[in-house]
């Protein structure tokens, strides 16, 4: 945040509980370390050069939410249904992703013009996977050296 020194609004409405609109209410400058908010509706909220380290998220609808220079370092997420989602020019690096179901077969999850060199698959179902267009180079499946085999098996055609 911009600038952390306290200002009139904080030193006069510090520890107080708030039940009421505050629609259309600009705040600028404002230090709301370790507040709580329960039971607000935050439609169409902005938030700009803000620090939300270490925030808690519980029981939150983020529908058609846009996220833009987001920094989601150590960010952890259970329970959460991730349909309909777009990601694009993001730098994903040393994730780790489990227990995950794609409930589509048709197209429930499309990965398109990716780097996914060092990517580990571990007791995935891939039935109906699909690979179009790809550099399959070096790719294994329980230690069988993929681009060996289709190299042997077009040679016998």
């Amino acid at each position: 945040m911009g600038n952390s020194k306290k200002n009139k609004f904080n030193d006069e409405y510090s520890y107080k509980n708030f039940t009421t609109n505050m629609e259309n209410t600009t705040f600028y400058s404002v230090d709301m370390d370790s507040s709580e908010f329960e039971d607000v509706n935050m439609q169409g909220v902005k938030f700009n050069d803000v620090n939300m380290r270490e925030t808690e998220f519980d029981d939150v609808s983020l529908r058609r939410t846009t996220f833009n220079n987001v920094t989601m370092e150590g960010a952890a997420f259970s329970e959460i249904d991730f349909s309909n989602i777009d990601v694009s020019n993001a730098l994903i690096n040393n994730v780790y992703i489990h227990n995950v179901t794609v409930e589509s077969y048709d197209c429930g999850l499309k990965i398109n013009n990716c780097d996914l060199s060092g990517t580990k698959l571990e007791k995935c179902k891939l039935i109906n996977v699909e690979l179009s267009d790809c550099d399959i180079t070096g790719l294994k499946i329980n230690g069988i050296n993929i681009s060996d085999l289709l190299l042997r098996h077009n040679q016998g055609e």
